[in-house]
């Protein structure tokens, strides 16, 4: 295990890979799977980039076209199934600006597409958070071209294609622009944004389960931040490290309309009471990434690759050292 800096000589460290030729596009879906970052692109084309370590050096490859594959999307999902070699893609915004309701999971070994029906299932929406959740996928809020959602569902590749809405996860608010974040000790929720425009900090967590009958009956249990906090935000980037278990969130924009540059981690106290996380606000040693949101983002070993987003200087795939 790699040893921890002390918080003081953390940094965020914009570099570059230089003469690589990468995807560029806001509002995609970045996943980790084994041995290669998948970047899923789905703009105006589909596109799928794997994003590979060669040889101690880095290179893009694009797997294009498939005679079976999605529509071109954006602001949709792209979840890794656990101890599966499936990626499940669920809705987002159509070129048009329609919002879209279609699964497809995309086999990584066999790199094909097959489109999944459920018998019910997640309404057509984009801008909705989704997380993987022992073998099924957690998809929550959104919000398509009239209407605001605060259902929650879980979806399940395993058992027979199916989908189930889980009232107990659904909120008195419609909520979009957040994150929700497989931790070793459950899901966490993050940030976002209300039908009204206001924004949301509002850190809760959906505690790991010891059977799949207890799924039903689980509910989302509020976060206690002791320590000093980032602003209310939609539209971060965040991530999961596992040794320490920590979530890194960088950007995003606030309740005032400003686009926002400043990293975050939050993480569990040390030794506090079950529920206690804490802030901390990581400092740029140099090169920082430009302000963005709608930015994706996927933890990868020891760095936290950013890519996209809407702001200046959003081209670029950029990798920060963290660990």
């Amino acid at each position: 295990m790699k040893s921890r800096l002390p918080l003081s000589a953390l940094s965020c460290v914009q570099s570059h890979i230089d003469r690589v030729e990468g995807p560029s596009a806001a509002y995609v879906a970045m996943v980790h799977v084994p041995k290669a970052w998948a970047v899923t692109i789905l703009a105006t084309l589909l596109l799928l980039h794997l994003f590979v370590p060669v040889n101690g050096a880095s290179q893009y490859t694009t797997q294009v076209p498939w005679s079976t594959a999605p529509s071109g999307r954006s602001y949709h999902t792209a979840t890794v199934v656990p101890s599966t070699p499936f990626m499940l893609v669920f809705g987002g915004r159509a070129v048009d600006g329609t919002a879209l309701g279609d699964s497809w999971v995309y086999d990584i070994l066999a790199q094909s597409w097959e489109k999944v029906s459920w018998s019910t299932g997640p309404y057509a929406r984009y801008q909705h958070a989704a997380a993987a959740y022992g073998s099924q996928v957690i998809i929550s809020g959104g919000r398509n071209a009239t209407k605001y959602y605060t259902d929650a569902w879980r979806c399940s590749l395993m058992s027979g294609n199916s989908c189930t809405r889980l009232s107990g996860l659904e909120i008195p608010q419609s909520i979009f622009g957040h994150s929700l974040l497989l931790t070793k000790t459950g899901v966490v929720q993050v940030f976002g944004q209300q039908q009204d425009g206001t924004k949301l900090r509002s850190p809760r967590i959906l505690p790991k389960y010891t059977t799949e009958a207890a799924v039903s009956s689980m509910t989302f249990s509020n976060l206690i931040e002791t320590s000093l906090v980032p602003d209310r935000r939609a539209f971060s980037a965040c991530a999961v490290f596992d040794s320490p278990m920590t979530i890194l969130c960088f950007g995003g924009v606030d309740g005032t309309g400003q686009v926002l540059g400043d990293a975050w981690e939050f993480k569990p106290v040390s030794g506090g009471l079950q529920n206690e996380w804490e802030w901390s606000v990581l400092t740029a040693a140099s090169k920082a990434p430009t302000p963005r949101y709608a930015a994706v983002s996927t933890a990868a070993d020891n760095t936290l690759v950013l890519q996209g987003g809407v702001g200046s200087d959003v081209s670029t795939f950029l990798i920060l050292p963290y660990l």
